[in-house]
């Protein structure tokens, strides 16, 4: 007989991944205390380790400001960023703001 409980892989699967929950386990877990602590103890892990680790490895609000004036980076600096814009939709979203936000000044 199949275990009605989420195993811990489906449950990381369903908080990160947003895959979908077997129709069985999803029940279980709505009539299931246990199981709902621990779907709230993993949303709870999770949005911790987003909040640690969301940008990180991105350029500062002064780098990405910057980086839409002239002679103000190195050319490394510039060349850096550009190449991070084109994999970071964060960073290209605050660019877009930034370029907006100079060209009605």
């Amino acid at each position: 007989m199949n275990d009605p409980h989420a195993s811990p892989e489906e449950l990381l699967a369903f908080l990160c991944d947003g895959d979908p929950l077997p129709q069985t386990v999803q029940q279980h877990i709505d009539h299931c205390q246990l199981c709902q602590q621990q779907v709230v103890s993993y949303q709870k892990t999770a949005t911790c380790l987003f909040t640690l680790m969301y940008r990180r490895d991105c350029p500062s609000g002064a780098a990405l400001s910057a980086w839409c004036l002239p002679n103000v980076l190195s050319d490394g600096e510039q060349s850096q960023i550009s190449k991070h814009l084109t994999q970071c939709p964060h960073c290209a979203a605050e660019l877009a703001e930034t370029l907006q936000f100079l060209e009605t000044s």
